[in-house]
């Protein structure tokens, strides 16, 4: 009986290791994504901009025909709609990307879960250890939407750095390896 609860572990284990692979490819498109719908807002604001540049230019000329004015005022609204688009593309591309990492984290709670069934102190400990570095990991991924575009770079590598050293601990506590000792907690 023993032996086939270890052997179902063990299989189990397998099975979330290749379901990580699968999430963190999962990730990475969904930060590929953010990536670009933020290029893309740039990019839409900076023709606004220029729209509304053009339009002041307009305004301050003499004795532009109403015709010409009208086009540029609505060239700015266009502009506007245009931003208004790229805004909710980056939205939608964050929640993705809050989506897999909470996927991600789904499949490492799992993990964690069958460390904790083990019946020896270490692998408890361990598993404790893991769940506050986990939960510290979820508090980042909960604060993306706070993250300006300007820091979605070191954002991403935080949270990449996070999932690969939580995957590696996981991995190891799960072939049995044993916990650091004293190692530092996560900031929080």
């Amino acid at each position: 009986m023993r032996k086939i609860f270890w052997c179902t572990a063990l299989a189990l284990s397998l099975l979330a290791g290749a379901g990580c692979k699968k999430k963190d490819e999962r990730l990475q498109r969904s930060e590929k994504a953010v990536e670009k719908t933020t290029e893309d807002l740039k990019d839409q604001r900076k023709e606004l901009d220029e729209a509304q540049q053009d339009l002041n230019r307009e305004r301050n000329k003499p004795g532009d025909e109403p015709r010409d004015m009208e086009k540029k005022e609505a060239e700015v609204r266009a502009q506007e709609s245009d931003v208004t688009a790229a805004e909710g593309a980056q939205l939608r591309a964050k929640e993705d990307f809050v989506r897999a990492a909470k996927d991600h984290l789904g499949v490492i709670d799992a993990r964690i879960r069958d460390l904790e069934t083990r019946a020896d102190a270490g692998a408890k400990s361990f598993a404790a250890q893991l769940r506050e570095e986990r939960n510290a990991l979820a508090a980042k991924v909960d604060r993306v939407d706070v993250r300006a575009a300007a820091g979605w770079d070191d954002f991403k590598k935080d949270i990449n750095d996070s999932f690969q050293k939580l995957d590696k601990d996981v991995d190891a506590a799960m072939h049995g390896e044993k916990a650091p000792a004293e190692r530092p907690l996560p900031n929080k």
